[in-house]
């Protein structure tokens, strides 16, 4: 933690007292009584403690436990740390357009932004990131990473990776772009005639960025349907929440209302601006991973029966976040200030969450009268898992195995052609490889079956205990083989689609297995059918 931080604590402090001064009330009193024992303990954990202690860690110590007692989106930010707010709000950064993951300590290229320098050099998904400058990747993490990415418009940074198959390291010399933050994914349209669009955050850009994509969809004819994919979106600008909401419902139509202690934090967002697609198809799909700005459009639209809802329960994050600048250099404390309702009343926040409302669950009913369920998130319409993979393949994908059979496998090639399809031999080499790989990237069982050989070598058992358990071994393991070599053609797919992606971006990739997925195939089949009427048809009032 920086000095201007704590001054930023202590400036604090001395300006409470100065407050309830002037508004003797008992809150005011209580606060100061409680700065006042802060103080006390602080100044004699400072004298008085057996080892040094440094103030500056103890602030922090003290600032981040504060945050941590109110809500988890609460939080005090200085300098970098808001870069990332600044990045949703501008819609815009200066970067190489490169996304990275951390596993096991190590930094891999996950995904290559279009317009980013990376793209267009030799980097591919799935290299691992070994040296930026002069600092080793395996010191930096993700967040050490961006201070060496980031940086003026112009400006040049070197960079080495290790690509699995390759004996050498890949050196190469990207240049920092302003790029845009994008906020479609991917856009694609069926031969059903209906579209496809895929957000993945909410910035300043992104109503636009979905009207054009629209556009550029019905450029080719007519859409009977579109199908908005906010799974895994975590939210963003609540002023995007509602411009995306605004192209497909009534002019004057509530979309959402902030509630809070105050009445200026207490506001109904309504359509000021008239429809741009009023009576377009709509399906919207969500997840648990679907939050705060995601679950504003996904609550309105279902609550106003303007789209069926096609999924899992939203994340249920249904609090406001205030920026508000301190006087103390760059901070800023972004608080939690109110709640998010849909137009039916229902409350986002869901009730695990310490300052959630309590009460039992409440039933609301949309503009069409049906009902639905409040206090947990956005409930589906229509619940889908898109959890599709054998358990054995799904264990593989999770580890990374596939990822990293992938990278070995596509490192033989300069190019592929965008149709290639792994042939027969390359399921062969991956069951091979599977079979080197550590017990904990193959499957939990393979973890179960070593600790209970290391409790038999630890223990008095006999040798005919000893010998089971060779043979149970055995037969795991050729067990696993078989599962492995009975899902060759969906072995056959996940290899093709992640040797492919190794030579374009993740997006484009995507596109051509969107069908793939169950909660997408249930939407395009939603808007084919009289399914999408019933299930926004106006409800009796008898139906309780």
């Amino acid at each position: 933690m920086s000095p201007v931080r704590t001054a930023a604590l202590f400036f604090a402090i001395l300006l409470v007292p100065a407050v309830s001064s002037e508004q003797p009330d008992d809150s005011y009193l209580r606060i100061a009584k409680a700065i006042e024992s802060f103080g006390e303990i602080f100044r004699e954990v400072q004298l008085r403690y057996v080892d040094p202690v440094d103030p500056v860690e103890l602030v922090d110590v003290g600032i981040d436990a504060m945050m941590e007692h109110l809500d988890p989106y609460s939080e005090y930010m200085v300098g970098d740390e808001s870069e990332d707010v600044q990045n949703i709000t501008t819609g815009s950064y200066v970067g190489v357009g490169i996304v990275v993951d951390e596993i096991n300590g190590n930094l891999y290229i996950s995904d290559l932004r279009e317009g980013g320098s990376a793209r267009e050099s030799k980097i591919r998904i799935g290299d691992r990131i070994i040296r930026v400058d002069s600092a080793w990747a395996d010191t930096l993490g993700q967040d050490g990473l961006r201070s060496y990415t980031r940086g003026q418009a112009g400006s040049k940074v070197s960079m080495w990776l290790l690509r699995d198959g390759k004996s050498d390291t890949i050196k190469v010399l990207l240049e920092r772009r302003a790029l845009e933050l994008e906020s479609i994914y991917a856009a694609h349209r069926f031969s059903s005639s209906i579209g496809y669009i895929k957000l993945t955050r909410f910035t300043s850009n992104t109503r636009d960025e979905l009207a054009d994509a629209i556009q550029e969809l019905q450029n080719e004819g007519p859409l009977t349907g579109l199908i908005l994919d906010l799974r895994d979106n975590p939210g963003g600008l609540l002023d995007a929440a509602i411009g995306i909401t605004e192209l497909f419902v009534p002019q004057g139509s509530a979309i959402v209302t902030t509630r809070g202690r105050s009445s200026d934090e207490t506001r109904l967002y309504a359509s000021n601006r008239p429809s741009k697609y009023p009576k377009l198809p709509l399906a919207v799909l969500i997840n648990e991973s679907s939050a705060s700005a995601s679950e504003v459009v996904a609550g309105a639209l279902q609550d106003l029966d303007r789209a069926v809802i096609i999924g899992r329960r939203s994340y249920g994050k249904g609090f406001v976040q205030t920026m508000i600048p301190l006087s103390a250099g760059a901070s800023v404390l972004k608080l939690t200030t109110a709640r998010y309702y849909t137009p039916s009343g229902r409350c986002i926040q869901r009730l695990d969450t310490r300052n959630a409302d309590s009460g039992s669950v409440d039933r609301f009913r949309t503009s069409n009268g049906r009902r639905v369920s409040a206090r947990h998130g956005i409930d589906p319409d229509s619940t889908v898992s898109d959890s599709i993979l054998p358990t054995t393949l799904a264990n593989l994908e999770q580890s990374g195995a596939i990822a990293m059979f992938a990278t070995r496998y596509a490192a033989r090639f300069e190019s592929l052609p965008d149709d290639f399809l792994a042939p027969k031999s390359a399921v062969e080499d991956f069951i091979r490889f599977v079979a080197t790989l550590p017990n904990d990237m193959r499957d939990p069982l393979f973890q179960s079956i070593k600790r209970l050989e290391q409790a038999i070598d630890e223990s008095a058992a006999n040798q005919a205990i000893k010998s089971a358990l060779k043979t149970l071994q055995v037969q795991v393991e050729r067990d696993y083989q078989a599962q492995l070599k009975n899902n060759s053609s969906l072995l056959i797919e996940l290899l093709s689609h992640e040797i492919r992606s190794r030579f374009s971006t993740g997006s484009i990739q995507y596109r051509a297995g969107l069908l793939a997925i169950p909660s997408v195939r249930a939407a395009h089949e939603v808007l084919q059918s009289p399914k999408y009427g019933a299930f926004l048809a106006p409800k009796l009032p008898s139906d309780q």
